[in-house]
């Protein structure tokens, strides 16, 4: 993620991996692409460009795209669909029971969008989200006219709140938790192994294909 907010941590990664690749022959020839995503490629370019790796960055749209092709980005990854809530809510998954027992009762409607340290993000409905959406309509209302606010602009008390409420998802604490859910959280409802997941999907798949020449005829 190499959004302006995650900038110092992206760097502190991507910069460990560049010195760690030069020093092991055998890494270097083996890890070879680098995939971004959640941000601006184009501050990037220089240092991904002179480590010699193929880079691709995740893209949600066209505009992300000719951001991409202008920064030098050798491939884009067009986010059609998003896996990480399905993901999540499986037997294997090593996030906190409660983030993923809190997917599987989601439910209709079971989703709100606020302020994420990275620009709106979309987190399950629960009196601690729907406070902190309330907070990101007083304090950060850039988040839902497509004018995101930065930590120059926003209070410290909203940032602080967030930090508090994402420590609070891994310490388990539901009264104080915010938990990150797609819209597609309303529609999941088990913890398959993530085996019994890939094949279901796969079958689904098969299945409308199979059916797809007739509804076109």
């Amino acid at each position: 993620m190499v959004a302006v907010e995650m900038k110092d941590w992206a760097e502190l990664i991507i910069d460990t991996m560049i010195e760690l690749r030069e020093q092991d022959p055998e890494m270097k020839e083996r890890f070879k692409i680098l995939v971004t995503s959640a941000g601006d490629p184009l501050p990037w370019t220089p240092k991904v460009k002179k480590a010699g790796l193929l880079w691709m960055h995740v893209i949600p749209s066209v505009k992300g795209a000719l951001r991409c092709q202008k920064a030098g980005v050798d491939a884009v990854v067009a986010s059609g669909a998003q896996m990480g809530t399905r993901f999540l809510a499986t037997q294997e998954s090593d996030f906190h029971p409660m983030w993923k027992e809190g997917v599987v009762k989601a439910g209709d409607r079971g989703t709100l969008v606020a302020r994420g340290f990275v620009g709106p993000a979309r987190f399950l409905k629960t009196p601690v989200s729907l406070k902190h959406q309330e907070n990101t309509l007083k304090m950060s209302p850039g988040v839902f006219l497509g004018k995101p606010d930065d930590y120059s602009t926003v209070p410290m008390e909203l940032i602080n709140s967030e930090i508090a409420a994402m420590n609070a998802v891994y310490a388990g604490d539901e009264t104080k938790a915010l938990l990150a859910g797609g819209e597609c959280a309303q529609r999941i409802q088990d913890l398959p192994t993530v085996e019994d997941l890939v094949k279901r999907i796969v079958r689904e798949a098969e299945e409308v294909l199979a059916k797809m020449p007739g509804r076109l005829a």
